[in-house]
């Protein structure tokens, strides 16, 4: 079978794609690999096309890259989310996130783009802190590599920066010819569109430099021979790849000659357009755009200067931007926020009508509010930050100080980040904000600020998730972090209303059903922490302890393979998992033990159903990050029921008929935060919900009802039909 092709590098660049490669298959090359350069000199061009070649599924594992994350914008915090989204991790922090990628020896390459724009404008600062919390403390870990573009004042700060093998950063400065084959680029800058090539300076006027060979390509008369006369004045020298090779690359090219070149054939009615295209620090919508340059001449001349993202705005490259920044009119950001909040609708009430107005628009509202200065009325808004990119939320709570100063909203985002940056729905994010802030004033409306129909009318809808109660730290019933949960029974079997969470000491804990109040303990002999908590028919209770000892007696073949590490009770029946990844069926009154293997390494959880004129179901989950299903006395099913690439901490089955008649609900949670409900039998689409922590253990209370347990909290949740 052929593999996938490399795609092509343009522009002359193979022999960086090709020294690349090199690093990432040299076992001492090396951990970490800075890609600098000037502005538009194509770090992020060739970063991108590394991802492409190294990330298809048929890429050697030498050379695969597993996380690119593009940091222009990020805190430390959501860099820290979105690395870990990626690798199929949970982590809040630095320190989780290091944590996570120790207990996995298995090779780990992340590429991280634009660490010198971290934090954007309104932190200035962030690149460092990333640096030091994140990226050096990452590289500690020896399977860990890492490829990191900078300018050239970041990539010299990673190179002083100290390293834990003492070995220095290899450096790749694109200034320098030897990463850019001079022939390829002289032909790929001649077939660019723009003026005839006769008319445009000459390569040798923007070599090596891809971003410059662009604006050059439409330059044309007087332009050729000025930049000509440049070039022969600003010579360029080499600069291997290694420790020594960052040099302030913008005095070695002509870089300034041709922006000024470029900048003085921009026809004046358009000028004012491009600096104001400068000054935004966030991606523009086109109806950010106009109300930007409501001009529409301007707007037309700017099209025909610059190319155009899929939106129809145009894209202002770095060094242009930076180039033409001094020329933006120092009140432009304020007469831009003015405009930005006079183009949101008002209610009759005269609150703003955040349902009508795209994310994108809040964005660019908060972006510039916060150049202004006048970003926290925006932040104690919890339906603005719903709406908003959760990106840049995160950056305005920590450039304003709202996240040092712990506000209940603030908090609540700090501890919902990882799953409120990788949700796009709205209403969605307010779901999870709304959980958080579960029994406050401060959280999000469930309908939004709207009670009209249509499109713009529906307000923050999202899956229909409602949360009954929820218990955290700081509530007085809070039992702690829940490692087991279990239902109550009286003694004739049926349900007493309780739910029993064991806290980390191994207390039982009754809390109510219907409000999570407190009802009381109950009292065990010789209380242990506990992997796993059911309670029987006849209103017992049966525990699995965490260094495998159960309260109830096991057969032998139990645990053969390994230590046992989950439990669950049916009546006369119990089934238990090991660290092998072998599951045993023990019918006490039958005398009847039946085994099967249906996981690579350790079970986690099981749940088992029963229902009339079938066979049990035994539903388990693994380590291996699937959830898998067997009938005592025959093979596990071949296929799993799901399958994901990081362990599962909890499944249960439910067998009462729903709604919609289907008799077989399942729930299984994962290690990085994911919950998972699924009809079985039916064609619904699963379920999937994140609340901000990983799910140690779920109930399912009925088809549309759970109880969740977490390091952080308990709660018991309503999904929508």
């Amino acid at each position: 079978m052929e593999r996938t092709p490399v795609p092509p590098l343009p522009g002359g660049r193979k022999p960086a794609g090709a020294a690349l490669f090199g690093w990432l298959a040299d076992p001492l090359a090396p951990r970490l690999c800075v890609v600098t350069g000037a502005p538009d000199s194509g770090k992020s061009h060739l970063l991108a096309w590394l991802l492409t070649a190294c990330s298809v599924d048929d890429t050697p594992q030498e050379r695969r890259v597993h996380a690119m994350v593009p940091l222009d914008g990020l805190t430390v915090s959501s860099a820290v989310w979105t690395i870990a989204r990626q690798l199929d991790l949970y982590a809040r922090t630095p320190a989780q996130l290091v944590g996570a990628l120790a207990a996995d020896s298995r090779p780990t390459v992340l590429c991280l783009a634009d660490l010198h724009r971290a934090g954007g404008r309104a932190l200035p600062d962030e690149p460092r802190e990333v640096l030091e919390e994140l990226l050096l403390p990452l590289l500690r870990l020896p399977q860990v590599r890492i490829v990191v573009e900078a300018d050239a004042a970041t990539a010299a700060r990673l190179r002083e920066a100290p390293s834990a093998d003492d070995v220095p950063a290899a450096v790749m400065d694109l200034d320098a010819p030897q990463w850019t084959d001079a022939e390829r680029f002289g032909r790929w800058y001649a077939g660019l569109p723009g003026a005839p090539g006769a008319q445009r300076p000459p390569a040798e006027a923007v070599y090596p430099s891809p971003g410059l060979a662009r604006l050059a390509a439409g330059l044309g008369g007087a332009a050729s021979s000025t930049a000509q006369a440049s070039t022969d004045q600003a010579p360029v020298g080499p600069a291997p790849m290694g420790p020594a090779s960052v040099s302030p690359p913008a005095q070695n090219l002509p870089s300034a000659h041709v922006l000024d070149l470029w900048w003085a054939g921009a026809p004046d009615a358009a000028r004012p357009a491009l600096a104001a295209l400068a000054s935004v620090d966030a991606p523009l919508t086109a109806e950010g755009w106009t109300l930007l340059v409501p001009d529409v001449e301007a707007r037309r001349l700017v099209a025909e200067l610059l190319p155009a993202a899929p939106s129809g705005v145009p894209v202002l490259s770095t060094a242009l931007a930076e180039h033409l920044r001094p020329h933006v009119p120092e009140e432009l950001p304020r007469q831009m926020c003015r405009a930005l909040v006079d183009a949101v609708p008002r209610r009759p009430d005269g609150r703003p009508d955040l349902d009508a107005v795209p994310g994108e628009h809040l964005t660019l509202l908060l972006t510039q509010a916060l150049a202004t200065g006048q970003a926290q009325d925006l932040l104690t808004d919890a339906e603005f930050l719903v709406r908003a990119d959760p990106h840049r939320i995160t950056t305005a709570f920590k450039a304003t100080g709202a996240a040092d100063a712990g506000g209940p909203l603030a908090r609540a985002w700090a501890e919902a980040g990882p799953a409120l940056t990788e949700e796009g729905d709205p209403g969605v994010r307010a779901e999870i904000l709304r959980h958080r802030l579960h029994g406050t004033p401060h959280a999000p409306t469930r309908h939004g600020r709207t009670a009209g129909d249509g499109p713009r009318g529906n307000g923050l809808r999202g899956n229909g998730l409602r949360t009954v109660w929820r218990l955290a730290q700081g509530a007085a019933p809070w039992p702690g972090p829940v490692t087991a949960l279990a239902v109550g029974r009286a003694t004739d079997g049926r349900p007493d209303g309780s739910l029993l969470a064991a806290d980390a000491t191994g207390c039982v804990h009754r809390l109510s059903l219907t409000d999570g109040g407190p009802l009381g303990r109950v009292p065990l002999p010789q209380p242990r922490p506990l992997r796993a908590l059911d309670c029987g028919d006849d209103g017992s209770l049966t525990w699995l302890d965490v260094w495998g000892t159960a309260n109830l007696p096991v057969p032998p073949a139990a645990g053969a393979g390994g230590e046992l590490v989950a439990l669950v009770r049916s009546g006369d029946v119990r089934v238990l998992g090991d660290t092998s990844g072998e599951t045993t069926w023990y019918d006490a009154a039958a005398d009847r033990t039946e085994r099967a293997r249906p996981h690579v390494g350790p079970v986690s959880s099981l749940g088992v159903a029963r229902m009339p004129g079938l066979p049990p179901l035994v539903f388990s989950g693994g380590a291996d990050g699937t959830v898998r299903l067997w009938s005592p006395g025959t093979e596990p099913l071949a296929e799993p029921l799901d399958e994901r690439a990081c362990p599962v901490l909890s499944v249960c089955a439910s067998t009462g008929p729903d709604g919609a008649g289907k008799p077989l609900t399942l729930a299984a949670s994962w290690a990085d935060g994911l919950v998972r409900v699924v009809r079985l039998g039916g064609e619904d689409a699963p379920q999937d919900l994140r609340l901000g922590a990983p799910v140690l253990d779920l109930l399912l209370l009925g088809p549309n009802r759970l109880a969740l347990a977490s390091a952080e909290d308990v709660s018991v949740v309503e999904l929508g039909a």
